[in-house]
């Protein structure tokens, strides 16, 4: 009966539709160690730890190079957070588990309508981008309208509950959509406690088995945030800071002020017209400088 129920929680998706993938990362984890009672970090490596300056907040999930799924109410009027990742036993000291590796966090972005019985989604973005390796990788979250959560009639919380240092697993079932009203949320019919956890499955996606997260553990026990009912409010708030950071590259990447032993001085000052003027090298072929520096012959443009 046990195997049974474990065949059915990791039953594959099978996802037949027409048109291209669509993965918030396309670099996101394959199937992952399902239906184990204690994980490891290395087979949920899209695990998160949220910390605050007195210690544990809350459980995420790495999603992007720079960003963190978790609950609302965890983030919210926090001043300074950090994230570690690749993180399986919270008690495990940084000197001892070397894997760990820690973010400080730049902006905490919570859903505009967050109240206490709605939207209960935020993310982190993260100072520096995370570089990925065996035990650190995103969770996939799907773009696809055509995928609907209520075809996974079982899903796998993971997190570190309120007294468990390990991280910890346990199935759930889906309730039917007619016993749950509110919308954006999953209803489960077990209680499980772990808030910013996931709610993950294991599926088919287009020949390849991937790990999606499809839900966040942010009401009580048994009420859930539906993640791909917000998909588009995170595509939108991940693909926009992309946007923004490509509006934000250097216009000479070797650009410094760096000399030796740490000095910073001025390498980028110019002389002009017998220290008449001066200028700045911009680029290793262009020293900008103002209008009445240049000879009267030069083009204008």
């Amino acid at each position: 009966m046990m195997s049974a129920m474990i065949s059915l929680a990791l039953f594959a998706l099978v996802l037949c539709h027409e048109g291209l993938s669509q993965l918030l990362d396309e670099k996101c984890v394959g199937q992952a160690e399902i239906g184990s009672k204690v994980r490891s970090g290395h087979s949920a490596p899209w695990m998160a730890s949220i910390h605050n300056t007195t210690g544990f907040v809350c459980a995420g999930t790495l999603i992007h190079r720079q960003f963190v799924l978790t609950a609302a109410h965890c983030i919210e009027h926090q001043k300074t957070l950090f994230v570690h990742l690749g993180e399986s036993d919270r008690l495990c000291l940084h000197s001892q588990c070397r894997d760990v590796e820690s973010y400080n966090v730049k902006e905490a972005i919570v859903h505009r309508n967050f109240t206490d019985f709605t939207s209960n989604l935020g993310l982190l973005r993260l100072e520096t981008a995370v570089s990925y390796k065996a035990h650190i990788l995103p969770i996939c979250i799907t773009l696809d309208d055509w995928i609907s959560p209520e075809k996974v009639p079982t899903l796998e919380a993971i997190g570190w509950g309120k007294s468990d240092f390990g991280l910890q697993t346990s199935f759930v079932t889906r309730r039917k959509s007619e016993e749950c009203r509110q919308r954006g949320v999953i209803c489960t019919a077990e209680g499980v406690v772990n808030s910013g956890g996931p709610l993950a499955v294991s599926l088919n996606y287009r020949g390849r088995m991937i790990t999606a997260q499809f839900g966040i553990m942010s009401y009580d026990g048994s009420v859930h945030t539906d993640v791909l009912a917000f998909k588009d409010w995170i595509g939108n708030i991940v693909s926009g800071f992309g946007a923004r950071e490509e509006e934000e590259e250097l216009l000479f990447e070797q650009c410094s002020s760096n000399w030796t032993g740490g000095v910073i001085v001025r390498l980028w000052e110019v002389s002009l017209l017998h220290n008449t003027f001066t200028g700045s090298l911009i680029t290793d072929q262009f020293v900008v400088t103002v209008a009445s520096a240049l000879p009267t012959e030069a083009t204008p443009m």
